[in-house]
């Protein structure tokens, strides 16, 4: 009886839908990215589950000839990096397959989110989880884990992977690539979702919180 849900937000000045195509060129070869590709955000680390998403990747690449994205991991390293390097040489990804930015500075980051063709999120546990709606407000489809609080964050707008298995990330990454109907409909879907979670409406729920307590 104590607890209010007041859910996280996102900057809706920010991440939203660009339509300077140059500029988002421009964005992505100061990256030393190209188009088409997949993209993840987030430290590069054991329980962001980036070793698992490179080894899927991988898999993908291997069973559908026809997807030629490259897979774009964006942040600094962490806990199980070596893990990451691991899985891609292990793999057999070259630097055309598998680009690591490292950190990129924010003001990049929605021309980043609207040059890709796939947001993942391959996450093993995540309490929130804010890029899915940045993603999801730029109009980038979703693919995410099925895991804590990203189902009730993403419901109908992402499709859901068992993180724990490569077979399943990596044809879940397929449908959305392959599927230019699914993909529209995931876009139409986090456009509605996003909506929930404005900064405004996060700041009024939490002021009348505050009002109520004092």
């Amino acid at each position: 009886e104590k607890i209010k849900v007041v859910h996280n937000s996102f900057n809706g000045r920010l991440y939203r839908p660009i339509s300077d195509q140059k500029k988002i060129k421009e964005v992505l070869s100061q990256h030393g990215i190209t188009v088409p590709y997949i993209f993840y955000v987030g430290r590069l680390e054991k329980k962001k589950n980036i070793a698992r998403l490179v080894e899927a990747y991988a898999m993908m690449r291997q069973k559908f000839k026809e997807i030629k994205h490259m897979l774009v991991l964006v942040g600094g390293a962490g806990l199980g990096f070596d893990e990451v390097k691991y899985a891609i040489s292990e793999s057999n990804l070259d630097d055309n397959e598998v680009v690591i930015t490292g950190w990129i500075p924010e003001a990049d980051m929605p021309y980043i989110y609207n040059g890709a063709a796939l947001f993942v999120f391959p996450s093993l546990y995540e309490g929130f989880g804010i890029p899915l709606l940045e993603a999801m407000a730029s109009g980038t489809p979703v693919a995410a884990s099925k895991i804590a609080a990203i189902p009730e964050v993403a419901q109908s707008a992402a499709l859901l992977f068992d993180p724990k298995n490569k077979d399943d990330i990596a044809e879940k990454m397929a449908q959305i690539l392959l599927d230019k109907r699914l993909a529209g409909e995931l876009i139409n879907r986090g456009f509605e979702r996003a909506k929930d979670f404005s900064l405004a409406k996060c700041a009024r729920e939490t002021l009348a919180l505050m009002e109520k307590m004092y």
